[in-house]
């Protein structure tokens, strides 16, 4: 009984265990179906999983599985943020395991790059291949980006040992070693140029030198690295090649490796960009078009380095360092310059600090220095916004700071033994531009220039609104021009102007409402010749803009000495227009006080003159006109004007007795009591150099006076004159004087005066004096040793025993003769002259007490009372210290006595004593008739 019951539960136990199987059975029936029915979202849903990092998103997929586990997806679609994925017709074969896809297209999309924190380590994706790998066959792999000029188009094969060949585009092979995927890639420029649609336009742009033949022969070996999360390139380049601009070749040389690094390349668009180990040069000795000289400076070769990575993505391209030496044999790396910080997105803004340091000799423009050294730097920024011209740069400038040292500066016309310059930079494109600094020169010899020591302060500034200030300040000590020197000479300039224009292209007319102050003072400033202890001049220009500019200028010499002339104090004033920068109008006046002449001798005071100014100047003599009013003496005028190259001086015809304390002070003796003077003279400015100088004509008419005791009237001179390189030359000059009494009347002198290699000479003169005629021909005006003849006719006998004023004694006649006269600048006398009578006379003597005494001693006398002479005849001897000697000789008779009568007498006498006597004698006549007219007064 018990083995039935046994048995009876041994059957229902075994019912309820299939009862289980099958019921399970049928659950995992159901869930398999389930999978396979749901294959496509669960596949999805794992992929997405185990991608999160990667931000991919399955969009559709379409995959089914057959008996024998082989996977057919018919279609898969994925995104990332950068890339979208379609993948067709793949199939993997489990017995084989093998992969095989038919079509598999990427293509690249343009989005926001993904900002990733850069003090976080990448984790790098674990590419160890599983020991089943399967083979993997991509028959068509197409990558599409905005970055590319057309598809690549490639075949994909990966083999189990972790090697992939890819073939099409492109030819690589890449290899998994250490989990990391390996590659070595071959490629030229070209291939670039051909895939990238940016440098393809950049080749277009410069395709003068960026031609196909240079961009095949740059050739790259890329070894690629890539874990999963970093993608590093290291780039071999060795390139020698010239590009070929117009007018200019560069011979480039780079070689070296460029190592790049991107993380998370299918995330982001940035790299970084080693550049260190790259050594680059460039060349510019044929190139035609940069001036010959940059190779004298040596700096005509240059090296380029970067020695910090850079950054580079789409936008934005950093910078930290970069390195341009020039190669210099004598001084390696003394010629830098550094650019720091630089920044540049590519929307048009950049920013950098720079810093230029050049150190070293140069020759250029024949002219050498020995030391040339420039230190500067600074940070900039700029934008140019897109298609907007170079004028809408939007720019700063902070920290400029630059110093400049030269020394010894030399060629064969010019010496400096030092310059330094150190100035400060600052602005931006909406608060402008400031500048101030300093110069200093010393010891600059060159162009007839000599500077001692110069030191100059400048400030400028351009606002915001354009306000453009500059004021300058400029020291220099012992400097001299040609035969001048001053001992200090100090400038200040101030000025101010609107900037209305583009300076680069329209130069002064880009300034208005101009306002320009200069005040510049000179002490002690002199020549061989000429002396003066200060010379300053303010000037002042105001105008709207340069085509119409006022000015205002005032010079002032103080206790000035030249040529025998000193003036105490000149001051000139001028007021006018400049229009157009090519026509002035002026008008002013010089005063000269003080005004002290020595001249051969003499010193002379002169009152104060005037010179009122007014003329036209096209800065060109043949557009200029002026004409200058001189006033001398309060009262003597003359006019100065100059038309062209014509230069005219004209005085009116005018009393000069107002300059008679001028003429006293050159001839205290001389008084003029009436004159009138008039001149005209004329020169071409042009010719001031050539034969003739200047021509005149000079006048002076009704001249009467008194010169010491002698008095002379209507006196009359007409000259015509020039000056030339021989000195001063006259014309045919005629000389009249009515009258001139030198103790002895002489009248109607008359003569003709000319002028020989620069010395005056009388070539004749006559005159009427003791009722007869004289006459004198070339005598020398100069002081010079000479003997000449003085010729005398029908001299009255009666008016020459006037001058002894003998009461009792006269004579009737006339004689004749001549007199040889030798003279010098201090002495005059006659030797060997001869006088005789033309005819007979008749000498009487009655009652003179003289006479009558010795006729008591020699009756023999008395024969003379009544003498009727037939001849006489004299010799006559003038010493230089004014003895006369005249040895008389009488033939004829005494009617009286009916007696033959030669008489010889032999007379001296002091001539200047005697016409001194009878000029006193004439004088107290004049003055005692001048009183008698006058009603007796004294």
């Amino acid at each position: 009984m018990s083995n039935l019951q046994d048995t009876i539960n041994n059957k229902h136990n075994h019912k309820w265990l299939v009862k289980l199987l099958l019921g399970l059975f049928v659950v995992l029936c159901l869930m398999v179906s389930g999978a396979y029915l749901l294959r496509n979202i669960l596949a999805k849903v794992v992929l997405e999983h185990f991608t999160q990092e990667q931000q991919l998103q399955v969009t559709c997929l379409d995959m089914d599985l057959d008996w024998h586990v082989n996977l057919q997806i018919n279609s898969l679609c994925a995104e990332l943020p950068n890339a979208k994925v379609n993948l067709l017709n793949a199939l993997w074969l489990r017995s084989q395991n093998k992969l095989t896809i038919s079509s598999l297209r990427m293509q690249h999309v343009d989005s926001p790059s993904v900002t990733t924190n850069k003090t976080e380590t990448p984790r790098s994706i674990d590419f160890q291949l599983p020991a089943n790998l399967p083979t993997i066959n991509i028959e068509k792999f197409s990558l599409e980006s905005p970055l590319l000029a057309k598809d690549l188009q490639l075949a994909l094969s990966l083999n189990h040992s972790g090697t992939l060949l890819v073939s099409g585009n492109v030819t690589a092979s890449l290899q998994l070693k250490d989990r990391k995927w390996l590659a070595e890639v071959k490629w030229t420029l070209a291939d670039v140029l051909n895939t990238l649609p940016a440098a393809q336009v950049f080749q277009q742009k410069n395709a003068d030198w960026l031609t196909d033949e240079f961009a095949n022969r740059a050739m790259f070996v890329s070894r690629i690295e890539f874990d999963g999360q970093q993608l590093k390139v290291n780039n071999d380049i060795n390139l020698d090649a010239v590009l070929a601009f117009s007018q200019c070749n560069i011979h480039l040389q780079m070689s070296g490796n460029i190592n790049a690094k991107l993380i998370q390349p299918l995330l982001t668009q940035s790299v970084n960009i080693d550049l260190s180990q790259l050594q680059s040069s460039f060349d510019f000795s044929s190139c035609e078009a940069l001036p010959v000289q940059l190779a004298d400076w040596q700096l005509n070769r240059f090296t380029i380095r970067v020695p910090k990575p850079i950054y580079v993505d789409f936008q934005l391209l950093k910078i930290p360092e970069l390195q341009l030496s020039a190669l210099n044999e004598q001084h390696k790396n003394a010629n830098n310059l550094a650019l720091r910080d630089i920044s540049y997105d590519f929307k048009g803004a950049v920013e950098a600090a720079y810093q230029v340091n050049i150190e070293q000799s140069l020759e250029a423009f024949n002219v050498v220095l020995e030391q040339f050294s420039l230190n500067s730097s600074g940070k900039v920024k700029a934008v140019l916004p897109e298609n907007a011209a170079l004028t809408d740069l939007q720019w700063e400038l902070d920290d400029g700071l630059t110093q400049l040292n030269i020394k010894q500066v030399s060629n064969n016309d010019l010496l400096l033994q030092q310059l330094a310059l150190d100035f400060k930079l600052s602005g931006s494109y909406s608060s402008g531009i400031k500048l101030s600094g300093g110069a200093q020169a010393n010891a600059f010899t060159g162009y007839d220039l000599v500077l001692g020591k110069v030191n100059s302060q400048v400030e400028m500034s351009i606002d915001g609104a354009k306000q453009v200030q500059l004021k300058l300040d400029n020291k220099l000590q012992n400097l001299g021009y040609a035969a001048f020197v001053a001992v200090q000479a100090v400038n200040q300039i101030s000025l101010s102007a609107m900037l209305t224009g583009n300076p680069m292209e329209e130069g002064l007319d880009s300034l208005s409402r101009l306002t320009l102050n200069a005040d510049t003072v000179f002490a002690k400033l002199h020549n061989p010749d000429i002396q003066v202890l200060k010379l300053s001049n303010q000037i002042q220009v105001q105008g709207e803009n340069f085509n119409a500019l006022q000015f205002k200028s005032m010079t002032q010499l103080d206790n000035g000495q030249f040529e025998g002339v000193r003036l105490n104090k000149l001051t000139n004033q001028l007021d006018g227009k400049l229009l157009r920068l090519a026509e002035i109008d002026f008008s002013g006046q010089t005063n000269i006080s003080e005004v002290l002449l020595d001249k051969m001798g003499h010193k002379v005071k002169l009152k104060p003159i005037k010179v009122v100014h007014q003329g036209r100047s096209g800065f060109n003599l043949a557009s200029s006109f002026s004409e200058h009013k001189i006033t001398l003496e309060k009262e003597f005028s003359a006019n100065l004007t100059q038309q062209s190259e014509q230069l005219s001086l004209h005085i009116e015809q005018q009393n000069i007795t107002g300059l008679q304390s001028l003429i006293t002070q050159f001839a205290p003796e001389l008084t003029v009591t009436q004159g009138k003077f008039n001149a005209t003279m004329n020169t071409n400015i042009n010719q001031l150099n050539s034969e003739v100088i200047f021509a005149a004509d000079l006048a002076l008419d009704e001249f009467s006076g008194r010169y010491g005791d002698y008095l002379f009237s209507g006196g009359a001179i007409h000259s015509p004159l020039s000056l030339n390189s021989a000195g001063l030359q006259l014309g045919e000059t005629t000389l009249f004087l009515n009258s001139l009494n030198l103790g002895l009347p002489i009248e109607q002198i008359k003569a003709s005066l000319s002028s020989v290699e620069g010395a005056f000479q009388l070539t004749s003169i006559v005159g009427n004096t003791l009722g007869g005629q004289f006459k004198v021909k070339n005598v020398w005006l100069d002081g010079r040793e000479q003997h000449f003849d003085m010729v005398l006719e029908n001299i009255d006998l009666a008016k020459v025993a006037a001058l002894q004023d003998q009461p009792g004694i006269s004579i009737t006649g006339q004689i004749g003769g001549k007199l040889p006269v030798s003279s010098s600048s201090q002495t005059v006398g006659i030797e060997d002259g001869q006088v005789q009578s033309n005819g007979g006379g008749i000498l009487t003597i009655s009652g003179n007490p003289a006479f009558d005494s010795i006729k008591k001693q020699q009756g023999q006398l008395a024969f003379l009372e009544n003498y009727h002479f037939s001849q006489l005849s004299s010799k006559v001897t003038l010493k230089p210290d004014g003895w006369l000697f005249l040895d008389l000789a009488f033939y004829g008779q005494n009617p009286d006595k009916k007696q033959a009568v030669n008489f010889n007498y032999t007379h001296q006498e002091n001539l200047f004593t005697l016409m001194e006597t009878l000029r006193v004698t004439n004088s107290i006549q004049d003055k005692i008739e001048k009183s008698i007219s006058k009603g007796g007064q004294q």
